[in-house]
């Protein structure tokens, strides 16, 4: 079971850390907007599902955007339920300053489909409907080397 259900127009979550989750730390119901920010996710099958993983015939995702945020002991950072053509379609996946730990893949769709991404720390990419300047190309993504330093992306703990 995810920790974190959500759905909303736009909504940011910062500094949370979830970990030892069954199906995914995150599962985004429905959505035009978030931004995850200085998360730490860790030793779950998925960091973030867009979709719920129990319908996948319900409302795509919108956009997401994970910045200073640490993937460790994960599988896959983002798994998308629907097909590759529709997310991509529809959707931007930004991923800004994020550290990788002990993961297989970046993002994930159906049937065993994944994107040809580097499994490494990112600086910054963005991966979506992007469009070039005569507007036929869309899902596509680029990547700007590394800048974060994994010693400085430490499990973020808050206490009330």
């Amino acid at each position: 079971m995810p920790l974190a259900d959500g759905g909303n127009q736009q909504y940011t979550v910062r500094s949370f850390e979830i970990s030892g989750q069954t199906t995914s730390c995150i599962c985004l119901l429905w959505d035009w907007g978030w931004t995850w920010s200085g998360m730490t996710l860790a030793a779950s099958p998925v960091g973030i599902t867009l979709i719920n993983p129990e319908d996948p015939n319900g409302q795509q995702a919108g956009s997401i955007y994970v910045m200073d945020t640490l993937f460790d002991g994960i599988d896959t950072v983002v798994h998308s339920t629907f097909m590759k053509e529709t997310i991509l379609k529809t959707s931007i996946i930004t991923l800004d300053n994020v550290g990788v730990l002990n993961v297989n893949y970046m993002v994930t769709f159906p049937n065993g489909v994944y994107l040809d991404i580097p499994v490494a720390t990112v600086d910054h990419i963005v991966i979506g409907n992007i469009q070039n300047e005569e507007g036929g190309i869309y899902g596509a993504y680029g990547c700007v080397s590394p800048l974060l330093s994994l010693q400085t992306m430490q499990p973020l703990h808050h206490s009330c």
